[in-house]
């Protein structure tokens, strides 16, 4: 199961100019403008990314950019993935099987 959130943030006119990891973090928690975003397995952690979609269903959402192939996304249910996983939570990979190989993530900070 995945879930989607929408995380609002700053419009480009009030971002700062540096480009730092840290001012994109900020840019996207803001509070002007929604983004769609996910989280991606990036060293034992959450990284949050925001995402352009495309088409739906109620089982599949298509990434059209913001994702590369190989990237692990993180899945869980709605209430795990939109209310308690943060970025840089600490999650742990678990492989399923039925799924191709692909793995989910689980958020270890409980």
């Amino acid at each position: 199961m995945t879930a989607r959130t929408d995380v609002p943030v700053e419009d480009d006119s009030t971002k700062s100019k540096e480009g730092s990891d840290e001012n994109e973090m900020n840019d996207m928690m803001g509070k002007k403008e929604p983004k769609e975003v996910v989280f991606v397995v990036n060293g034992g952690k959450a990284k949050m990314v925001v995402v352009k979609t495309g088409i739906s269903d109620d089982n599949y959402l298509q990434i059209k950019s913001g994702v590369n192939e190989g990237d692990e996304v993180v899945s869980g249910s709605y209430r795990a993935i939109s209310r308690e996983l943060e970025n840089g939570s600490i999650v742990r990979v678990e492989e399923k099987h039925g799924n191709n190989g692909q793995g989910t993530a689980e958020n270890n900070e409980n």
